[in-house]
């Protein structure tokens, strides 16, 4: 988790680095390309050789990528310490999932996935935003320091993935590896439509949210908002996640899957009508239900895609959807600094959040068929 950098990294880029927000958007692309090339063969890697060594391999590259980030002064330095950072988050992101759904296997308790989901994300969040809260100041202070104080943080996380003890779980015996890989995808898209539509809708409304983790501070800055207070911001954003994390399996208990998904596209809607409609620092208040809205959907997606799931294959086909999400979501960066380059932020938010609530809506339609009883 980038714990410091995040609350004022677009900031760092636009007024150290002296880069516009097409060029921003352009390195995210990049590196969410990377990401996506390294996704699945980290996934696929981590159900072979285990996740305490995978996650041994993401720190180490987390730290390389903060490192480079607190000596950058270019546009080549800041793609170079992304790349790495793209490699990190792959080895990452799904491993860690399938650790805790092994890990609740080995206890007999699966079925309090989403619980402890939501508590993950939650502390994440809270983690995250508390240190958002400092980030702006140490900003103010030194622009590098942010990163700079990132770099132990990674060190500090390649210490804890040391200790990390690896849970009981099927292996796989298939012999054919190349095949065996092209049989993940076609049960994740075709064979399983409750994994293919749940993964669709996970990348749906995990963009919609994450792409204006890259705009926001910029929209902030234009509306007057001061560096020192983006911290805060950021902190608030985080702790709206939070909230939708550690709320989200209650409101699935209380109204159902289908319902809880539901009420996600509506805060969607709100969202990016807000953004849309209303200028300035009041329309930016809307942010956040975009932010909470995040933090209820994945707990619920996550916990539909691991029910179904082969244990041998689990980091892998969660990979398949991670690596979906960054692929989808470098395609889309472009059109999107384009589109804010060309007709400002307020266009942007009405063009894209319209066409994220009919592909979310569209997508849950075809999930309903699917969902358990």
């Amino acid at each position: 988790m980038s714990l410091f950098p995040l609350a004022i990294i677009t900031i760092f880029l636009q007024i150290q680095i002296g880069l516009p927000p097409d060029q921003i958007l352009m390195i995210q692309a990049i590196k969410s390309t990377v990401c996506a090339i390294f996704e699945f063969p980290a996934g696929w890697l981590a159900d072979r050789i285990g996740y305490k060594k995978t996650f041994i391999l993401g720190a180490i590259s987390l730290t390389i990528c903060w490192s480079l980030y607190s000596f950058a002064e270019t546009f080549s330095a800041v793609l170079l310490a992304d790349i790495f950072l793209g490699i990190g988050w792959a080895f990452i992101y799904g491993t860690d999932s399938a650790l805790l759904y092994e890990s609740l296997t080995n206890l007999n308790r699966t079925y309090e996935l989403s619980k402890w989901s939501g508590k993950v994300s939650f502390w994440g969040q809270i983690t995250e935003g508390c240190c958002a809260l400092s980030a702006g100041l140490l900003y103010a202070i030194n622009p590098y320091l942010p990163f700079i104080i990132q770099v132990f943080m990674s060190i500090f996380s390649l210490v804890l993935a040391l200790f990390i003890t690896e849970p009981q779980r099927q292996k796989s015996t298939r012999k054919d590896k190349v095949r065996e890989m092209f049989d993940l995808f076609k049960l994740t898209f075709i064979q399983s439509p409750l994994l293919r539509y749940s993964t669709l809708l996970f990348i749906i409304l995990g963009i919609a949210s994450y792409l204006q983790v890259w705009n926001i501070q910029q929209y902030a800055k234009e509306s007057g908002i001061s560096s020192v207070a983006l911290g805060l911001n950021w902190a608030l954003a985080n702790l709206f996640v939070a909230l939708g994390s550690i709320f989200s399996h209650r409101i699935e208990k209380k109204v159902g899957v289908f319902k809880a998904l539901m009420l996600c596209i509506f805060l969607l809607s709100i969202g990016y009508s807000g953004l849309f409609l209303l200028p300035g620092a009041i329309g930016f208040v809307f942010y956040y239900f975009l932010t909470f809205e995040r933090g209820v959907n994945y707990p619920i997606l996550n916990s539909l895609k691991q029910g179904v799931i082969p244990s041998e294959n689990r980091a892998g086909i969660l990979s398949i959807a991670n690596f979906s999400f960054r692929l989808t979501f470098a395609a889309i960066c472009p059109f999107a600094g384009w589109l804010i380059s060309q007709d400002g932020f307020q266009n942007f938010f009405g063009i894209i959040g319209s066409l994220f609530l009919t592909g979310s809506i569209i997508l849950l339609l075809k999930l309903k068929k699917h969902l358990p009883a």
